[in-house]
């Protein structure tokens, strides 16, 4: 039994602002009109421990590069933003390629994932990281140091894991131009499809620059 006086109701739903107010028993009808809204959610990763945890509850310490970050930094290449964004990594261009650096240790010592997937198509340790397009990156999880219990020896200098955005829309397609010192030029084009159960993501991606670099930094 309700005792007869004045109560605070609450009313909440996902998606939607709370509403409070006062209701009395002698009240027979109500209407609660509900606003839609958004709301800022923890983030999620899942480099740490191959599971699913919230960014503040992950046992290992797991740094997150958003598609925000990555936007404002206007990064020319994949290891340009990691040079921007992260620190104790570093990049170093010789005649054989490009090689990472994460706290001093070259990148054969680096796992590098796509949604949790190793990169294929290493050639003697190093891979080509140009063909990884950034216009399709939703964000990148870095795990700095040994990393060996969970992903095996390839991770002793830590994991890299690149999670891609995932098609909204029907059909989506667009274009990206930049332009940087020494030349650079990279043009991309993105095609994104879904029909609601199956989804594609289709990419070209042009670059070129001036030539050889004696001296990248």
């Amino acid at each position: 039994d309700i005792k007869e006086g004045t109560y605070t109701l609450r009313t909440s739903c996902l998606n939607y602002a709370p509403v409070t107010q006062k209701v009395s028993q002698s009240q027979k009808e109500m209407v609660i009109r509900l606003k839609s809204t958004t709301f800022n959610m923890d983030q999620v990763v899942v480099t740490g421990t191959g599971t699913h945890h919230k960014l503040k509850d992950s046992p290992v310490p797991v740094e997150v590069i958003s598609q925000r970050d990555l936007q404002n930094a206007n990064p020319s290449s994949f290891q340009d933003a990691l040079v921007k964004l992260v620190p104790s990594i570093s990049v170093q261009t010789t005649a054989m390629g490009t090689t990472l650096y994460v706290n001093g240790l070259p990148d054969k010592y680096l796992l590098v994932l796509i949604n949790g997937k190793k990169v294929a198509g290493d050639i003697s340790g190093s891979i080509d990281y140009d063909r990884i397009n950034m216009d399709a990156v939703k964000r990148i999880e870095v795990l700095k140091g040994a990393s060996s219990a969970l992903y095996g020896s390839d991770a002793i200098a830590g994991v890299i894991n690149i999670i891609t955005d995932d098609p909204k829309s029907a059909l989506n397609v667009s274009s990206n131009t930049r332009v940087s010192s020494h030349g650079r030029i990279s043009e991309s084009v993105n095609a994104d499809a879904n029909d609601g159960k199956l989804s594609a993501h289709l990419n070209y991606n042009y670059r070129t620059s001036d030539g050889w670099q004696l001296n990248p930094y």
